[in-house]
C-alpha cells in the first residue's frame, strides 16, 4: 500500500533523476494527511525550537562563566 503523496513524490523525483533513501519527510510519518503549507509550518516550528534550545544553552553557559568570574574576582573579605 502506497500513499498517493509518496507515489507522486517518487515519480517526480525519478523524472528529475533524484535518488532518495527516504521516500517521505519525517513530519509526514506523524501527520500523513497534512498539506504542503502545514508541512512548511511544522518545519519552521522545528527550526525555531532548535534555535531556542541552542539559545538557552548559550545563556546557561554565559551565566555559568560570569558566575565563576564573580567568585574568583572577590578579594575574600566579608562585610
Amino acid at each position: 500500500y502506497f500513499l498517493p503523496v509518496d507515489l507522486t513524490t517518487a515519480i517526480n523525483d525519478a523524472a528529475r533523476g533524484k535518488v532518495r533513501a527516504w521516500s517521505i519527510n519525517p513530519i509526514r510519518w506523524c501527520f500523513p494527511g497534512i498539506s504542503r503549507e502545514q508541512e512548511i509550518f511544522y518545519t519552521v516550528l522545528s527550526i525555531v525550537g532548535v534555535l531556542t534550545l541552542i539559545g538557552l544553552a548559550l545563556l546557561f553557559i554565559y551565566l555559568k562563566k560570569t558566575e565563576s568570574k564573580g567568585r574568583s574576582s572577590g578579594n575574600g573579605t566579608t562585610t
